[in-house]
């Protein structure tokens, strides 16, 4: 109906030939137009989805990632491949395969390349993530936005929820689909008050990636109250102070060090580029907003510290030792020589576990008054993303992984975004330090969130789109 009345509003009644000719070519335009639209609205319904389910299940999160892959290889909009990120990432996976092809040459194809689909080389799909947010123009642009508003909800939500369970909230979900037979409990630090209090994990498996995702918005939620204390006051602020106040709980609980390590480092970035770079907010207001946010840190530890149950998560944050200190340096100390031998192509992309194994063993041999320490930590990966990457395919993917923090740095001090809306991408400075204590950069339900995090803040549309309007007017 709506195609036959646009023809007669714009074509006479009789046409010639030249006129039937026009009709069929504006025809031929007008659907594959709204071809495209539907293309467009399916790609950014599907990433949305993605973001949001990355607080939920990582499966689904990945499928739909994939998803609006295909739909923004089908859309007809101008693509950006080129990026200092993007050469950056393509050359880190790049420098997995050349590992990979070298260990096929030296040690056989069952060492090298047939391990590469299963091996860090198959997070290439979530690196494709970078060029989705990329690429999203200012209206799509706002709506994945708040999307991430969602799915900060969702953690807080989900991670609330798991302080009060006893059975891990993925597997009450997983329970209706298929039986479970591994492990089903959350992790009881004890009772207060005769409540049992478990370590909030929300829906993931473990409690330090949990900690790597709330670490990418802890910062940025810290600024936006900041902000919005300047412009509009106390009074319209204490919904995000009550917010702010149950994930600081959360994360505390947590105890995921390596995160807390990299929310502080976050925060160090955010107040440098807010009081110095930008200078929105001045030295003395931010050094009094420090100093009752650090007073009540004090007074919420304080009372923690004295509860059986809770103190055990702050004496290790005071100095106190925990059990998996002695853990990473045993971890640490067997990756070494491995990077030792293979500086250039590492041990090879999939072959962290057995060569790890190996060398353990070496070392029991060698100390063997450490043999039992050797072999209960864990030899899945090297617990530092520097030394897992130095590990398996060499030092210089090592260097480039630093070159992709050196970007972002840089990018966030250029003041191309606006304020606080640039303080949900500190998160991605601490993520650089929190991948010192933990290997966040093969954890998959994070990583999916960097990469998207980092095609926003490298996405320009925005500022291109008003420079355009401007020189039209």
């Amino acid at each position: 109906m709506f195609r036959k009345v646009l023809y007669r509003k714009t074509y006479p009644v009789n046409l010639g030939k030249e006129g039937v000719s026009e009709v069929h070519d504006f025809h031929k335009f007008y659907i594959r137009k709204r071809a495209n639209m539907r293309n467009k609205k399916i790609f950014l319904f599907c990433l949305n989805v993605s973001i949001i389910f990355s607080a939920l299940s990582i499966s689904i999160s990945q499928g739909f990632l994939f998803l609006s892959l295909l739909f923004f290889l089908i859309d007809k909009r101008e693509k950006k491949w080129v990026n200092p990120v993007s050469i950056l990432g393509f050359l880190l996976f790049a420098s997995y395969l050349a590992s990979s092809v070298y260990h096929s040459f030296t040690l056989g194809m069952d060492e090298g390349l047939k391990l590469l689909p299963k091996s860090e080389f198959k997070d290439i799909i979530l690196f494709f993530g970078f060029f989705l947010t990329l690429n999203l123009d200012s209206y799509e642009r706002k709506r994945v936005m708040n999307s991430f508003q969602i799915l900060i909800l969702l953690l807080v939500i989900t991670g609330l929820v798991s302080i009060f369970t006893e059975v891990r909230l993925a597997v009450r979900i997983n329970e209706l689909f298929r039986e479970i037979k591994t492990w089903r409990f959350t992790h009881h630090y004890g009772d207060i008050l005769n409540i049992r209090i478990s370590v909030p994990i929300g829906l993931m498996n473990t409690h330090l990636t949990f900690g790597g995702l709330l670490a990418f918005f802890f910062p940025y939620l810290i600024f936006t109250l900041v902000f919005k204390l300047k412009t509009r006051g106390l009074k319209h602020s204490i919904p995000l102070i009550i917010f702010l106040t149950v994930l600081s709980i959360i994360i505390l609980l947590n105890n995921a060090r390596s995160a807390m390590f990299g929310i502080f480092f976050s925060l160090c970035f955010g107040t440098l580029d807010t009081v110095w770079n930008r200078e929105i907010i001045s030295k003395k207001r931010i050094l009094k907003l420090a100093t009752y946010s650090f007073s009540f840190m004090i007074i919420l530890v304080s009372i923690l510290y004295f509860n059986d149950t809770t103190s055990k998560t702050i004496k290790p944050l005071l100095g106190a030792e925990k059990h998996t200190d002695s853990g990473r340096t045993f971890i640490w100390n067997s990756s070494f020589p491995m990077i030792l031998k293979n500086p250039i192509f590492g041990v090879g992309p999939g072959r962290y576990d057995k060569e790890n194994s190996l060398e353990r063993k070496n070392l029991s041999e060698e100390k063997q008054e450490l043999a039992f320490f050797y072999q209960v930590s864990q030899t899945g990966h090297a617990h530092n993303d520097y030394f897992h990457l130095a590990t398996v395919s060499g030092i210089p993917t090592a260097i480039i992984f630093i070159l992709i923090l050196f970007f972002i740095m840089k990018e966030l001090l250029s003041k191309n975004h606006t304020y606080p809306q640039t303080a949900i991408f500190y998160g991605l400075v601490g993520f650089f330090f929190a991948s010192t204590l933990q290997c966040y950069f093969q954890d998959d339900e994070v990583v999916i969130l960097f990469w998207y995090l980092c095609g926003l803040l490298f996405n320009k549309r925005e500022n291109e789109e008003k420079t355009i309007q401007v020189s039209e007017a």
